[in-house]
């Protein structure tokens, strides 16, 4: 593996770079996946509280396995204040009309109540 970060006598120092950023790039990404998998919400929410928490999840989300699984027993184990709106709708159709207004709303009202 080494050889592939010698500059070789047919290579530039630009191919070597991409070839350093791809590798990199790589594994960033599966050091970010790893990281993702080792974080539990659920068993640091104690750590929040007594912080305000808003949740917006969005019921039918379907990127992530047994996510409101995971977003319900959060809520759970949070101290108040806390407030859950579960939107009948999927992941990305949060960030359109009409209900990126709807959640904006709530979320604009929870802040001026709780800041």
């Amino acid at each position: 593996m080494v050889s592939s970060w010698v500059l070789d006598a047919d290579e530039s120092i630009p191919v070597l770079a991409h070839k350093r950023a791809r590798a990199l790039a790589h594994f960033m990404y599966y050091r970010a996946r790893e990281k993702m998998r080792e974080f539990d919400p659920v068993s640091s929410i104690e750590l929040m509280s007594p912080t305000a928490l808003l949740l917006i999840p969005a019921e039918k989300e379907s990127l992530i396995p047994s996510y409101m699984d995971a977003v319900k027993a959060t809520y759970e184990r949070a101290q108040p204040p806390k407030n859950m709106i579960v939107p009948p709708i999927r992941h990305f159709e949060m960030y359109r009309e009409p209900w990126l207004s709807k959640s904006a709303d709530v979320a604009i009202n929870w802040f001026k109540q709780h800041l």
